[in-house]
């Protein structure tokens, strides 16, 4: 593994957390018009419990904001957040993860994921890139006032990145520039990134798959090596004794191979046979197939996770979709040993 990505603060002499608990499966109803936050919490509260993981499927929103890894304006940060992605109401999450935790002692949500979602309809001078990159869309590269609606999150509003553009000139002009306009008639955007919580509106009532946590939490706190607010793994009280599935809360910091964590965890915790569920960041991917992302920066989903004893110790599978700092999508069998935390990862390990 050669990938490396130095942070600010001291590097802590603890490279992961794992909490032992127990999880139960759950069928959960989101309730529509309400914030994504509070509509998560509020359906897990109604099963007894506090924390836990949960998948979102073609799930419809009005609102959703969000944003994506982009590299850190100064040097109080290895990597920041792109300006929010702000695109018009109607998109579809088509597959999320997301962590309930706590922060300041109140519900709060990490999620990543993908989704389609609509592009607006504007105007700009025929000539002009209309780029999400350039000035007047507020790309990546744009300067921004930055405002803290959830740690860390910039807040700049722009559209999402655009897929299948036409143009259609103003005849009057005859096409050729000047003062003439030309209208962007978008196709759906095809996206991923990081969901803003609070800036996220279900548009329509909701079923989704979960796991409930009892024994453990994920906890914002304070974090000295990366300088970010992030989840850490805590033992807390049991919400149901009875929850049916042994179970392992962890959080893995920077430079430390995923994939390695998570076996190291396992056999440390007894567990041969396991599910795994989580969201993060990497420098960068190396896929099993040889393919090579070399973003920095990046925002992870797990969409098959397993542990499994082979040739006498536990190995690790993560099958993953990943956005970088380019907005690039990809997907595919991680590489054991090749890829490391950028900033965290968090994860639920759930035994047979």
């Amino acid at each position: 593994m050669t990938r490396f990505i130095k942070h600010p603060g001291p590097v802590s002499a603890e490279r992961y957390r794992a909490v032992a608990c127990r999880a139960e499966p759950l069928r959960l109803r989101l309730e529509a018009g309400t914030l994504i936050n509070g509509a998560v919490a509020k359906a897990f509260a109604g099963a007894g419990f506090r924390a836990g993981w949960a998948a979102l499927e073609d799930v419809r929103m009005d609102r959703m904001n969000y944003v994506m890894p982009a590299a850190s304006p100064d040097d109080n940060h290895a990597a920041w957040y792109s300006a929010t992605f702000s695109p018009e109401p109607g998109g579809l999450i088509r597959t999320a993860g997301l962590h309930l935790g706590i922060r300041d002692g109140e519900p709060f949500l990490h999620c990543h994921g993908t989704w389609e979602v609509p592009s607006a309809r504007r105007e700009f001078a025929v000539g002009k890139d209309p780029s999400p990159s350039s000035p007047q869309e507020g790309g990546l590269n744009r300067a921004a006032n930055v405002s803290n609606d959830q740690d860390g999150e910039a807040a700049a509003r722009i559209l999402p990145p655009l897929v299948g553009e036409r143009l259609a000139f103003d005849k009057s002009s005859g096409g050729r520039g000047g003062s003439a306009t030309a209208d962007i008639d978008t196709s759906v955007s095809h996206c991923m990134g990081h969901l803003l919580p609070f800036e996220a509106t279900l548009a329509e009532p909701a079923e989704i798959d979960a796991w409930g946590v009892s024994g453990a939490a994920l906890v914002v706190r304070d974090d000295a090596e990366t300088n970010f607010r992030i989840f850490s793994a805590e033992a807390s009280d049991p919400a149901l004794s009875n929850a049916s599935h042994p179970a392992i809360l962890a959080t893995v910091r920077p430079n430390i191979d995923i994939c390695e964590a998570i076996e190291a965890i396992c056999t440390e915790h007894g567990l041969t046979e396991a599910r795994v569920f989580g969201i993060g960041s990497l420098v960068g991917v190396t896929y099993q197939d040889g393919r090579d992302v070399p973003d920095y920066a990046t925002e992870i989903l797990i969409r098959d996770g397993s542990v499994r004893v082979e040739d006498g110790r536990a190995t690790c599978r993560l099958d993953i979709d990943m956005v970088g700092m380019s907005g690039a999508i990809t997907s595919g069998l991680l590489r054991r040993g090749e890829n490391p935390v950028c900033v965290t990862f968090e994860l639920q390990i759930v035994g047979a």
